[in-house]
């Protein structure tokens, strides 16, 4: 055997080219390998062996020499060029190969999981052409999921035949029990409160129970449908039936209770509810909303339980620490605030003074909070006596501000009632003192004045309307925003949005356009979306749609850009 790299043909090669002569090289290396390993034998081994693997390998003598034959002849220029259109050709072979092979799950996956992401963001546009692909396979058409979702594209973009053709399939013959729901929930909202539609939303209702994996869930959603159109006792009924009811359901069912007076079987409820989180969950790390609206509920039933204000004070505990470790949580801080509210509350029911004066310093915890600002506002405002049911007089409020309890909630109170009795001055000192102290108390005392207006434009209001001094009182909630905007100007944005809300409510609808058109462009990221929605609103009521339509457009263009 000899040195196959040692031959004239090999020589004869590399002249021509190089390209050929490296394949060439490559195409030998077993041979030369094998070469080397005869060296190590004897020679007439080697012939025998030789004879041997030349017998064994004959049929695969063949393979090799074709493609050094093909490589040695071909013209090297016309296959590089021709190079993309054979790539293509493979490209097209391999991808008909797979097709034909892929089942429709392979095939369609990711349609369908761009299908449902679509509409999970709220992009039916996408969602719905993406339906119209997987529409071609069979393989979907009993997926309930991918119906359902194709379903609610086609509403939204008014595709109703389409929403018809799926809600039917749906609901006669898959029997999906989120369509059922869906459907009921979209009758209840369309239907205008008619008998029909109310009987054809519960049947639906029932079917979604006898369908669903989880009835319970579509039992809690049924009975809310009977207590939000008035039919209360039917909604006991149904959350009676849950066999093992959580905390959520509880809690519907004594607020239930109280909306046909019940208080007894309120109180029940709200007591074995208690019991049931204080067995659950001592270290109140669940349930924290369920928890402080169920001892809203137990300070309005005297006597159910004892122990409300010490229950709050642990569960407020327990949300400072919480607070305390993740102040970045809004939720945790919004819980802590209405814990804080609900606290108040139960300290002012009480008889004793010094319980009142405390109910302050723990109105001042809650108003710092965004969340709960509104809801402090309506508490603060039945204090003062902006409202008829003041239930602390100037005397007792200084006290407290002695005591050193609630300071700022203290001259907030006392600068509302200084503006009541029409002593600016007075009223502009115990603002500046309150703001120097919590900032949040001119966000208060503006909710204030928007409160009072809102109260005084009611249809019962009667002579309340007007204030001591024969004014209009939305007109003095008007300047009581002027007040508190010279003391913080920093606010503007907000006080001139309680202000337009005020003036909507008095149907002052080209003075609202007054207000805020000069200061659209100037407007920040918060508040623009919200002028241009109040802007909208008052040019459709002034009876100019054009530019009602103008800044609905606006305002969709602000939407999409901070999306």
């Amino acid at each position: 055997m000899n040195n196959p790299y040692k031959n004239s043909r090999l020589r004869r090669l590399k002249r021509k080219s190089k390209l050929r002569y490296c394949i060439a090289l490559l195409v030998g290396l077993p041979k030369f390998i094998v070469w080397l390993i005869s060296l190590l034998i004897p020679r007439r081994a080697t012939a025998k062996l030789m004879k041997w693997l030349s017998v064994l390998l004959m049929p695969f003598k063949r393979f090799v020499e074709f493609p050094r034959l093909w490589l040695s002849t071909r013209p090297w220029k016309l296959l590089l060029w021709a190079l993309p259109l054979i790539a293509t050709f493979a490209w097209v072979l391999s991808n008909t190969f797979l097709a034909n092979n892929q089942t429709d799950d392979q095939k369609f996956g990711d349609y369908r999981k761009s299908l449902l992401s679509a509409a999970g963001t709220g992009d039916y546009e996408k969602a719905e052409f993406m339906s119209g692909k997987l529409f071609m396979s069979k393989a979907f058409g009993r997926d309930a999921q991918l119906l359902f979702a194709a379903m609610i594209a086609a509403n939204e973009n008014g595709n109703m035949p389409r929403r018809n053709v799926l809600l039917d399939r749906l609901t006669k013959e898959l029997s999906y029990a989120p369509a059922h729901v869906w459907y009921a929930r979209w009758l209840l909202s369309t239907g205008g409160g008619s008998n029909e539609s109310f009987s054809q939303a519960i049947g639906h209702m029932n079917a979604a129970v006898k369908s669903s994996e989880r009835p319970d869930d579509v039992r809690v959603q049924l009975a809310s449908m009977y207590s939000q159109s008035g039919r209360q006792q039917k909604a006991i009924e149904i959350l009676k039936e849950i066999s093992d009811p959580d905390p959520p359901v509880l809690l519907m069912l004594s607020k239930t209770y109280l909306m046909v007076d019940d208080k007894d079987s309120a109180a029940d409820v709200a007591v074995k509810l208690k019991n049931q989180l204080l067995l659950d969950d001592p270290e109140h790390k669940r349930f924290i909303p369920e928890r402080i609206e169920l001892y809203s509920i137990l300070i309005d039933l005297p006597g159910a339980y004892d122990g409300v204000e010490e229950s709050l004070g642990k569960l407020a505990e327990s949300l400072e620490r919480r607070v305390a470790l993740n102040p970045k949580d809004e939720k945790l801080q919004g819980q802590l605030a209405m814990t804080n509210l609900v606290m108040a509350n139960a300290l002012l029911d009480k008889y004793d003074s010094n319980q009142r004066h405390k109910a302050l310093r723990y109105l001042e915890k809650a108003m710092s909070n965004d969340q709960v600002a509104y809801a402090v506002s309506r508490v603060i405002h039945s204090l003062t006596e902006l409202s008829a049911s003041g239930s602390l007089s100037d005397v007792k409020i200084r006290a407290a501000l002695a005591d050193g309890e609630g300071v700022s909630v203290a001259h907030l109170l006392l600068g509302l009632s200084a503006w009541e009795k029409n002593l600016a001055n007075e009223a502009k000192l115990h603002f500046d003192l309150a703001f120097s102290l919590e900032p949040a108390s001119l966000m208060i005392a503006e909710y204030c004045a928007l409160i009072s207006a809102g109260s005084a434009s009611a249809e019962n209001a009667g002579a309340f309307r007007f204030s001591i001094q024969n004014e209009p009182i939305w007109n003095r909630s008007l300047r009581l925003l002027d007040l508190l905007q010279e003391i913080d100007e920093s606010s503007m944005e907000r006080n001139l949005h309680v202000r337009c809300l005020i003036l909507a409510d008095q149907q002052q609808w080209s003075t609202i356009l007054d207000l805020l058109e000069p200061r659209l462009d100037s407007a920040t990221e918060k508040y623009r979306p919200i002028f241009l929605r109040l802007l909208a609103n008052a040019a459709y009521q002034a009876g100019n749609t054009k530019l009602a339509e103008r800044y609905r457009n606006l305002l969709k263009e602000e939407l999409e850009q901070q999306k």
